[in-house]
């Protein structure tokens, strides 16, 4: 039983790369550079955000304080999909809203590999994070 479910889950990863298409950077930049929506459940609504790069993740990593690290994190995603977003807004907003939408934005920018693996398993259960048509 569980040589079936490896072998199908090998045939269904053999057909994914089957189907992929071949994007070169600028596309691939250009795909991340979409503004996105996250259902943050606790204020039942979503909010818009753009993905952060590698330098913003970078400084993220360097925070040492973890409602600090959380609250900076909020602000690059949230500002980049909305330039009206800013510090002193932010720190207006109640302890927890601050850390529900991180905890929101957290799970919508989880690293490729989980996210991959639960869209194949169907085991994501919250709203997926999907591209806004907005600006």
């Amino acid at each position: 039983m569980e040589t079936v479910k490896k072998l199908e889950e090998k045939l269904r990863a053999e057909a994914e790369r089957r189907e992929a298409v071949v994007k070169r950077i600028d596309e691939i930049l250009a795909d991340h550079d979409l503004v996105r929506e996250a259902y943050v459940e606790e204020l039942g609504c979503c909010v818009r955000f753009k993905k952060p790069n590698v330098i913003e993740l970078k400084q993220l990593s360097e925070i040492s304080d973890p409602f600090e690290r959380a609250k900076r994190f909020v602000l690059i995603l949230l500002s980049k999909a909305d330039p009206e977003v800013t510090e002193e807004k932010i720190d207006r907003l109640p302890g927890d809203v601050v850390l529900a939408i991180a905890r929101a934005l957290d799970k919508a920018t989880a690293p490729l590999a989980s996210r991959s693996s639960e869209r194949r398993s169907g085991t994501d259960g919250a709203p997926p994070s999907t591209p806004s048509s907005g600006t």
